[in-house]
């Protein structure tokens, strides 16, 4: 209600508003919306600037941990690769085995232009080295004309080998994961039997341990 000189004059709500728009068209302001105080508009940009600044602590809280897990699973992956590539050598080694023959190979270690008839262990194993498919495997398991500690060539215990009869092949290599103090080591471990196919030339070598 409005009191003006003749008495007073009931004026609404929309009139105030209407009047009060009309005024601020006049001067160039701009009323905020009917329902929000002048005063919250203010609060809700503080708010706003607030609710940002908690959400950058809390990523900077969770980003570790985010990469933690992104680097676990680029290293568990590595590790599940280098498995499979030895269980595949593993394969083809007693493939060779069983056959009592190696193919032409060369790398820059050994290597055989001819292939061998006759392989020793130490050839078959000198074969596999060479087919491993990167230097960082290579270095885990060893060159075999070093060590021939995760190898091995292995026929029934305590048998003489037979047309038949089982022979095995086994890879090994050490896996790191993690650094320092926060890492953990375990084997890698590559395996395949196969029925001997001709008498073996290579004697038993049991350097990963045979069943």
């Amino acid at each position: 209600m409005t009191e003006l000189a003749g008495g007073p004059v009931l004026v609404t709500n929309s009139q105030l508003d209407l009047a009060e728009d009309t005024a601020n068209l006049r001067s160039g302001s701009r009323r905020p919306p009917r329902g929000i105080a002048r005063g919250d508009t203010v609060k809700r940009l503080i708010l706003g600037h607030g609710e940002r600044g908690q959400a950058t602590v809390e990523f900077a809280f969770i980003l570790p941990v985010i990469l933690l897990v992104i680097v676990g699973l680029i290293a568990f992956g590595k590790a599940f690769n280098y498995w499979l590539n030895l269980n595949h050598l593993a394969n083809e080694g007693a493939r060779w085995a069983v056959v009592d023959k190696i193919p032409p190979y060369t790398c820059s270690t050994s290597s055989s232009a001819t292939g061998i008839t006759t392989p020793s262990a130490l050839d078959i194993e000198k074969y596999l080295y060479c087919q491993l498919p990167n230097v960082d495997l290579q270095n885990k398991v060893g060159n075999p004309a070093s060590s021939q500690a995760n190898y091995a060539l292995c026929f029934p215990a305590g048998g003489t080998p037979a047309i038949g009869d089982p022979a095995s092949v086994k890879i090994k290599s050490p896996y790191t994961i993690g650094f320092g103090k926060f890492s953990i080591t375990f084997t890698l471990v590559g395996k395949s039997t196969m029925r001997l196919e001709q008498i073996p030339s290579w004697a038993q070598q049991g350097g990963a341990g045979c069943p």
